[in-house]
C-alpha cells in the first residue's frame, strides 16, 4: 500500500520511550483483514485513505492509540456498537469506525460516508444524560490526531 498522509508513522514503527526505555511497536493488519472490516462496517466499500492507512500500518496495535482491552478492530467496533445500546439506546445511523477510546465512557471516531480521504474527527459519549449532546465534533482529522500525538511520543511524552 502507498502511503500518503501518515508517512511519519509507517516511518516510526518502533519508538523507545525517553522515560521508560520502553520499546513500542506498531502491529498492522492485512489488506484480507481490512477487507474484512470494510465488508462488516462499510457495506464492502473501501474506507477512507487514511483509516486504510492505519490499520495497514497499526490496525492490530498503535501506540498512539487505544484499543481498549479488546483484542481486534472487530471487538473493539462491536464493543463500541453494544455500548451506544447499552446506555439510553442511542445508535449512530450513519457508517462509522470507531479508532480510539478511553475511560471505558468514550471514544473518538470516523464517519466513513463523509467521502473525504481524510476524514473528521469526532468524539462520542454515550453514557452522556440523555439530553446531552453526546456527540462532538473534534477540530481536526484523522490524520491529525495521529500526526500530533506521534509529535508527542517522539518528543518523549505521553501521546494522550
Amino acid at each position: 500500500m502507498n502511503i500518503k498522509y501518515l508517512t511519519q508513522l509507517s516511518n516510526n514503527l518502533t519508538v523507545t520511550s525517553t522515560l521508560s526505555s520502553v520499546a513500542r511497536k506498531l502491529e498492522p493488519l492485512s489488506m484480507d483483514q481490512i477487507i474484512a472490516l470494510e465488508a462488516s462496517y462499510n457495506g464492502g466499500r473501501p474506507f477512507p485513505t487514511v483509516l486504510r492507512e492505519l490499520l495497514y500500518i497499526a490496525g492490530q496495535n498503535c501506540y498512539v492509540l487505544d484499543y481498549g482491552p479488546n483484542d481486534s478492530q472487530n471487538e473493539l467496533q462491536e464493543w463500541v456498537r453494544e455500548s451506544l445500546l447499552a446506555d439510553n439506546d442511542r445508535q449512530i445511523s450513519r457508517p462509522f469506525f470507531a479508532v480510539d477510546m478511553y475511560g471505558g465512557d468514550k471514544f473518538l471516531f470516523v464517519y466513513l460516508d463523509e467521502g473525504k480521504d481524510d476524514p473528521d474527527l469526532y468524539e462520542a459519549t454515550p453514557y452522556d444524560e440523555p439530553e446531552a449532546i453526546w456527540i462532538s465534533y473534534i477540530n481536526g482529522t484523522l490524520s491529525t490526531l495521529i500526526n500530533n500525538r506521534l509529535i508527542n511520543i517522539l518528543s518523549g511524552y505521553n501521546p494522550f
